[in-house]
């Protein structure tokens, strides 16, 4: 099982998405991967604070469509997650390698849920007691 990083959902709405990350994607069974709330709220947010118009309009329903994809597969931030995000924050704060608030959140709903996470950024998460993996 794998929790897919924003950066990943990103890269699959461009205009021109790296074609590794797609056939990477296609190659997964879908049962196999999930969506953090985090990530819904890190596009949703992305998305909002553009300016109105048809780009804006168009990257919503896209993304609406990819949320329906998940739906059964979207991952809360329960208290085990939560728990499990403040331990990884604390730990790699005291380490001198801070991580996000919302990566460690990503983490932790990982790690309490015993997937692995998709990223493009494998250092975010290097350390957090996940594996990671590069989707291309």
């Amino acid at each position: 099982m794998i929790a897919i990083d924003t950066n990943v959902i990103s890269e699959t709405m461009r205009v021109r998405p790296d074609q590794r990350v797609v056939r990477w994607l296609d190659r997964q069974p879908p049962s196999s991967l999930f969506l953090s709330v985090i990530t819904v709220d890190e596009i949703v947010y992305g998305i909002a604070i553009l300016p109105a118009g048809r780009k804006r309009a168009g990257l919503a329903r896209a993304f609406e469509r990819i949320v329906d994809a998940f739906v059964g597969r979207l991952l809360p931030l329960d208290p085990d997650a939560a728990r499990a995000s403040a331990e990884i924050r604390a730990r790699r704060r005291r380490s001198g390698l801070p991580i996000s608030h919302a990566d460690a959140q990503i983490a932790g709903i990982a790690r309490s849920n015993g997937h692995a996470i998709a990223t493009m950024n494998i250092r975010d998460f290097e350390g957090v007691g996940v594996d990671v993996v590069e989707p291309r």
